[in-house]
């Protein structure tokens, strides 16, 4: 403030009190001298002015809130610059925070509560369908005023829902937000969209009906843990007495999966329009025989009739008052005196009657006395048991709720009737929030209202990170990867420190989190990242090469993986994948194809051709064409017409792209045909196999002209049909034993064939066509 009066900001607006502080802001009342009216000033502190991060953090803030009118809003009206800050003006709330009145007066009736999570899931559903996200929904920004309107404020780090990286109103990557507050995706630094703002929404409902947020901690990172692995204590097992329609709207906002939650803040506020009209019956927490606790009674009905009043305590008697005095006949009536404490006078025959009632009382004590100590005492086979009049318990069996989601599994055991106890571990094979074992164990037969402990997965074990600052930064990369670690680099601009040593780390040293996770470095400018180059298609020297000279180092092991695309020895791609950004010296390792699988040969005997051509497709085997007749015996009838004998036999086993020869039985002929010479040698092994490895030529031969810069002109296109014609013909020398065995190699040209037709979808397909002998590759005959 200035020492001549209050501060006047762009000539117009009266700084006056300061009425909050946050991490970058002060907050002052304010006075509009143009329009004569309060305002709420929010001015950023100088030593983030300077900063054009947090500058445009700050103005996209007015942008955002300014375009949202909304009377659950807080409105922006205006923003500028004075005095070397920035600031907003924004719509002057009396009142205080929701969080002030929670810290204030504890948990509010369940009644205000969901009024107020209404008020603020219509302005998140106003904020969603306008395209923003809030992203920072906690108590401190929920305004209340002294007639009750709810009032939403901050939208400083809210981002564009569905927008590309330039729509964040904050830096990209970045984990912003209230750790106490945050969604599971958002501690995950994952993408976020509505529904992370719901979930927001569900904790501060879960802290109004509580009086705590469900999961606290030391540290940021450990409550961000905790909402990432840990599952919600619902409201009933902290002791909380609510309506079960409330507890089930707030533990469904709260589902770890954002599928589970509610699709859109209009859905919540159905739901908590419908528990509001009295549409929902009271929790487990009400008394026994159905009572509810005294004060409570279901939403819009009438009080229940016949309940039993508490037991009174009994009176102590009144001391006896002397008899009045006598006033004489004619004299002025005395005052009327206040009306007495009513006093049972009883008359002989009314004290005779309780006399009675007392001995009956006495003597039916006397009795039932007897008969329990009887019970206790006499242990003899002749004793008769005494009558216990109950009302039985029904006996039902226990679903299986083992792999399914504890809230899921609550609300199933629930609606059995069972009491649910959850016992939280880690397990590094079942996913976090998922039951791992119950007791009384899945089909178990136990009384309707029994207990059932589920035992629910927390995720894995945590582990600690270590710490890398001060480290140069390729070191410390390896050093996180050695230990099971990811890591990610930021370049800070302007440090003084040595270029590429590591100022800081994401999560600190010490923080425990899950294995595998990401530590983000910050280094110092002057180590520039490596765009990991692509390298598909590539043999393994000339992948090896590009990586070099990329300046990365290249792997000494060499993975191996089957690929139908990518002809064998040929690179499929690396780990990391581009274009993945790595240090100067990062270690990448090349992926390379060894060819197609090989698969059983199923058994076609029996089906029909069309049937056994999808069965072979199905494993990426070919039915050969044309299909011949099997002119050997058929005694069976019913195979006229479909297969009787198959090359290769059923469960041999051969590469993917393998031609299946099959022949069809037919009815029996008088007329001459092929010897069985010649029908054994058309299916011999021999033959087969010869067969089965020109198949192999023209698979490897499509795959080979897939791949990047294979083709393109007309010069390349025959030096890869040379290529592989020549290995086709090398099978006529190989296979030279099988009299009358033909060997071609097939492939139908583009016509006219300009260098543009000279492509891989061209390629294919004239090695694949319709025209025996004309466009089948590799082809024994």
């Amino acid at each position: 403030m200035s020492d001549n009066g209050p501060e006047l900001l762009g000539s117009r607006y009266q700084l006056r009190n300061q009425i909050a502080r946050g991490g970058m802001t002060d907050v002052f009342l304010g006075h509009d001298t143009l329009l004569s009216r309060p305002v709420a000033i929010k001015r950023l502190f100088p030593e983030f002015a300077t900063d054009p991060s947090f500058v445009e953090r700050f103005r996209r803030e007015a942008t955002a809130a300014a375009n949202l009118s909304h009377p659950n809003i807080v409105a922006v009206y205006d923003w500028g610059s004075a005095e070397g800050t920035y600031y907003i003006v924004m719509e002057y709330i009396e009142g205080h925070s929701l969080a002030e009145l929670l810290r204030s007066g504890g948990p509010l009736a369940p009644e205000r509560a969901a009024e107020i999570a209404m008020d603020v899931a219509e302005a998140l559903g106003f904020a969603h369908s306008n395209g923003l996200i809030h992203r920072d929904v906690k108590p401190s920004n929920v305004l209340l005023s002294p007639d009750g309107q709810v009032k939403v404020t901050d939208f400083g780090i809210a981002i564009v829902a569905y927008g590309g990286a330039e729509s964040n109103l904050t830096q990209t990557g970045a984990v912003m937000g209230t750790a106490t507050y945050f969604s599971p995706e958002q501690a995950q630094g994952k993408s976020l969209d509505h529904r992370s703002d719901l979930y927001s929404l569900g904790i501060v409902l879960y802290e109004m009906l509580c009086g705590r947020p469900p999961f606290t901690g030391d540290t940021s990172v450990a409550i961000a843990y905790k909402h990432v692995q840990q599952a919600v204590p619902s409201p009933s097992s902290l002791g909380v007495v609510l309506p079960e329609s409330l507890e089930a709207i707030a533990m469904k906002l709260l589902a770890k999966n954002p599928e589970e939650r509610y699709p859109t803040a209009k859905d919540v506020i159905r739901d908590l329009r419908r528990y509001r009209q009295g549409r929902h019956q009271l929790s487990s927490g009400q008394r026994p025989g159905g009572v509810p606790p005294a004060g409570t009674a279901p939403m819009g009905t009438a009080p229940p009739e016949n309940i039993p009043e508490e037991p009174r305590q009994p009176q102590p008697a009144p001391p006896q008052q002397p008899p009045p005095p006598v006033v004489p006949s004619g004299a002025g009536q005395p005052p009327p005196a206040p009306p007495p404490v009513p006093v049972a006078v009883l008359e002989p025959s009314s004290r005779a009657g309780l006399y009675t009632a007392a001995t009956v009382i006495f003597i039916a004590v006397a009795v039932l006395v007897f008969f329990v100590l009887s019970n206790v005492l006499d242990n003899g086979e002749d004793a008769a048991p005494p009558v216990v009049t109950s009302t039985s318990v029904p006996v039902i069996s226990v679903p299986d709720v083992v792999g399914l989601s504890s809230q899921a599994a609550i609300r199933e055991l629930r609606a059995f009737g069972f009491v649910v106890s959850q016992v939280f571990t880690a397990s590094e094979t079942v996913p976090s929030n998922e039951v791992i074992s119950q007791s009384p164990e899945a089909l178990a037969e136990v009384s309707q209202g029994e207990e059932i402990e589920i035992t629910v997965s927390s995720g894995a074990v945590p582990v600690t990170v270590p710490g890398v600052v001060g480290q140069s930064a390729g070191d410390a990369a390896r050093f996180l990867q050695d230990r099971g670690f990811a890591s990610e680099l930021q370049v800070v601009e302007g440090s003084t420190a040595p270029s590429g040593q590591v100022l800081r780390q994401d999560p600190v040293a010490g923080s425990e989190v899950a294995p595998g996770s990401t530590v983000t470095l910050f280094v110092a400018e002057g180590l520039q990242p490596v765009e990991v180059p692509d390298v598909a298609g590539m043999t393994l020297l000339q992948a090896t090469q590009v990586l070099v000279q990329a300046g990365l180092e290249v792997s000494d092991e060499v993975l191996e993986e089957s690929s139908v695309d990518v002809e064998e020895g040929f690179v499929i791609g690396t780990d990391p994948a581009p274009p993945g950004l790595l240090l100067p010296g990062a270690t990448v390792t090349i992926l390379v194809s060894v060819g197609p699988d090989s698969v059983v040969v199923p058994s076609l005997v029996g089906l029909t051709p069309e049937t056994a051509a999808e069965q072979l497709a199905e494993l990426e085997l070919v039915l050969a064409e044309p299909i011949a007749e099997c002119d050997f015996p058929n005694d069976a009838e019913e195979l006229v017409g479909r297969v009787m004998d198959q090359v290769p036999p059923a469960e041999e086993e051969h590469p993917q792209g393998t031609e299946v020869v099959v022949c069809l039985g037919q009815p029996a002929s008088p007329g001459p045909g092929p010897t069985a010479t010649e029908v054994i040698d058309e299916f011999s092994p021999r033959r087969m196999e010869a067969r089965s490895e020109a198949a192999a030529i023209t698979a490897r031969a499509a795959a080979a002209g897939r791949q990047p810069d294979a083709l393109g002109s007309i010069a390349r296109w025959n030096a890869l049909s040379s290529r592989f014609a020549a290995e086709c013909r090398e099978l006529e020398t190989a296979y030279s034993d099988i009299p009358g065995l033909v060997v071609e190699w097939n492939l139908e040209n583009p016509y006219p064939m300009p260098a543009a037709a000279a492509n891989a979808e061209n390629w294919v397909e004239g090695l694949d066509g319709d025209t025996p002998g004309v466009d089948d590759g590799c082809q024994v005959r």
